[in-house]
């Protein structure tokens, strides 16, 4: 009943008291399948928030199955998005199911979008003939199509005829360059033949030689002036993130880097005393290590010493060793989210992303209020590059519970960074950016930035970063390396 009056407001126009009634009937009936599709196209329909709708679509998707208004509402929101793939992948299983012709089309607006006239043709031209609602609208569609069409061809043919006419015109061009260089060149081997001397040859070839060897030596010069230079940076470089990495408790990953350095033939006092400590840190955190291996061998069912063994294999750079303890861990308490959470984190560190995602999934099963279960997932996702209009969609629901986190802000940024929408990524990144420290956070503001064309700001950005001695401090470097050169 809730249903059948929330249809009656929408197509009334009265789309805040059809959303309303819809929200109340997912409250009452949780596995209403029906209400999350309705609130989903509603949704769309007002263009209010399509990454919701597309989150509602695939939950009623889930409760029941493909049916073919849900699977057109999904499609329809990710055409909305931008994501014509996601989109036809949707739309063309719903039209194997059904005839209606809404679903027809959008199938047909996604086809276009992909370039597939053709197929879109076939689907509008049997709208067309037919007396639903969505005729008219089939119709105007086919008539843009054909009208574009028509229109390319014209302007292939105009192309064709120009690059003809052209083409003929700079092979006229050529032969009278031709022409006018053979003359030339005749009259120069005439005057050479005149003047030339053995002795100006001579002395003209020796002065040559004095000039090029003169400009090899400052070159010669030059270069070593500056692979010295980039030595000595290099050296204050690897020495700082040292320096932070020490501090960071990543003992191992510092002691290689200065190994590296000096295997490299560059080596200092400074460099020799942090090697010293590095040496010492990693021996100590060695002992620790091996004391708590032999704490979970003696107490494999303490869930204490199963978490405190992987988090330090975390800290080592090992996440495949961290993952097993953390699995272990999950069998013991296979209610507790934030083991799946440490668990999603493990295998995503070790390049697992199909695990990472069952893990982060299963944390925000197990706490659907937890804003970091949404994020880990949305970040997984954007930084594999995989799904970034699901990514999207994930960080909006973390910001809905966490509106002030800047974490989550940075997530959202980038994703939508990613997606080209700036206006929206640069909304987001500036907010995070006056509440967090990550040197992450600023170099995805300083790309956002970047590419609004704020030069000034996103080198301002990237300094920042470099200052930090991160993890990004060598991409900061690289971006800086690509900005336009200041104005003087």
């Amino acid at each position: 009943m809730l249903l059948n009056l929330a249809y009656a407001y929408r197509m009334n126009h009265e789309a805040e008291k059809a959303e309303g009634i819809l929200r109340k009937a997912m409250t009452i009936e949780p596995t209403n399948a029906r209400a999350y599709n309705d609130l989903a196209y509603l949704l769309l329909s007002t263009r209010k928030n399509v990454g919701e709708a597309i989150v509602l679509g695939q939950k009623a998707h889930e409760l029941a199955g493909d049916e073919p208004a849900i699977l057109d509402t999904i499609g329809y929101g990710h055409y909305l998005l931008g994501d014509n793939t996601r989109a036809a992948e949707y739309l063309s299983r719903a039209v194997l199911k059904t005839a209606d012709d809404e679903v027809r089309y959008h199938y047909s607006l996604v086809l276009v979008k992909r370039g597939d006239n053709e197929k879109a043709k076939a689907l509008l031209a049997k709208m067309v003939s037919g007396h639903s609602e969505w005729a008219s609208s089939a119709r105007e569609l086919l008539n843009s199509i054909e009208a574009a069409e028509a229109a390319e061809e014209r302007r292939r043919l105009e192309v064709a005829s120009q690059e003809e006419q052209k083409k003929q015109e700079v092979e006229a061009e050529r032969e009278e360059a031709r022409k006018a260089a053979g003359k030339r060149k005749a009259a120069e081997q005439a005057k050479i033949r005149e003047v030339r001397k053995e002795a100006e040859a001579a002395r003209q070839k020796a002065k040559e030689e004095a000039v090029r060897a003169e400009k090899e030596e400052v070159v010669r010069k030059g270069r070593e002036h500056a692979e010295a230079e980039t030595t000595r940076q290099k050296a204050e470089r690897v020495m700082s993130r040292v320096q932070v990495l020490m501090d960071g408790g990543k003992a191992e990953t510092a002691l290689r880097m200065l190994r590296e350095l000096h295997q490299s033939g560059v080596e200092s006092a400074g460099s020799r005393a942090l090697l010293a400590r590095a040496e010492r840190a990693v021996k100590e955190r060695s002992r620790a290590l091996a004391e708590q291996e032999n704490r979970t061998q003696a107490f494999p069912n303490d869930p204490e010493a199963r978490f405190a063994l992987g988090y330090s294999y975390l800290l080592r750079g090992r996440p495949g060793e961290a993952a097993e303890q953390y699995e272990a861990l999950a069998r013991m308490k296979p209610d507790d989210s934030n083991t799946f959470l440490n668990l999603g984190y493990s295998y995503r560190e070790a390049g697992d992303v199909e695990k990472a995602s069952g893990a982060y999934r299963r944390a925000m099963a197990l706490d659907p209020e937890n804003p970091k279960a949404y994020n880990d997932l949305a970040y997984l996702y954007l930084h594999a590059q995989q799904d970034v209009p699901e990514a999207i969609a994930l960080g909006e629901k973390a910001l809905s519970l966490a509106p002030d986190d800047p974490a989550v802000m940075d997530t959202l940024g980038y994703g939508y960074y990613l997606h080209g929408d700036l206006a929206r990524s640069h909304d987001l990144l500036s907010r995070a950016a006056r509440r967090g420290r990550s040197d992450e956070l600023f170099f995805h503001f300083g790309l956002v930035l970047a590419k609004l064309g704020h030069t000034r700001q996103a080198r301002a950005e990237f300094e920042r970063v470099v200052r930090m001695h991160g993890e990004f401090a060598e991409e900061a470097s690289a971006a800086l390396q690509n900005l336009p050169p200041q104005q003087k």
